[in-house]
């Protein structure tokens, strides 16, 4: 089996007014096998959000390969496998708030894969218990601190089962 993430010769600027002229990935390759634990460290700037961007194909790359369990980003009808496949929490998670109670929250994206009442509230049960939010599924994501809105966007990936 091959690797989980693949990265091959990737490179990735940004496009400002003046043309293609931030570069935020310089030809990078990279394995990941599924278990390995990796962490992406740099300062600000440094390319570690374009890198989660182009693993989740929220962007794809400008010059070389990015694959997600084989799948290569840059082709359209792969995207929404690789969307299911990799759970992404963004670095303001009261963005992702999209409901009016926490469950409904951790609901959401089991309800857009359509699947069975039952199922989606099992998923939901199982990734607010597993945050420590289930007590408090019924109140509003707005009233949440910083810290239980983090873990209710958590619990919303987690929901999907990446």
């Amino acid at each position: 089996m091959g690797p989980l993430i693949e990265f091959e010769h990737v490179s990735f600027h940004y496009v400002t007014a003046q043309g293609p002229n931030i570069p935020a990935l310089q030809d990078v390759s990279l394995n990941i096998a599924e278990g390995d634990f990796v962490a992406v460290v740099g300062g600000n700037g440094s390319g570690k959000s374009t890198f989660a961007r182009l693993v989740s194909a929220l962007l794809v790359p400008n010059e070389g390969t990015v694959r997600v369990a084989g799948m290569d980003t840059r082709r359209p009808e792969n995207r929404a496998r690789i969307h299911a496949t990799v759970g992404m929490v963004f670095q303001f998670p009261e963005d992702q708030i999209v409901s009016t109670t926490v469950e409904e929250d951790a609901a959401f994206g089991p309800e857009s894969l359509a699947l069975p009442p039952e199922q989606i509230q099992r998923r939901v049960e199982e990734s607010l218990r597993q945050v420590g939010l289930w007590e408090m599924r019924q109140r509003s994501p707005h009233l949440l601190s910083a810290g239980q809105t983090q873990r209710l966007a958590l619990a919303g990936v987690l929901a999907m089962h990446p």
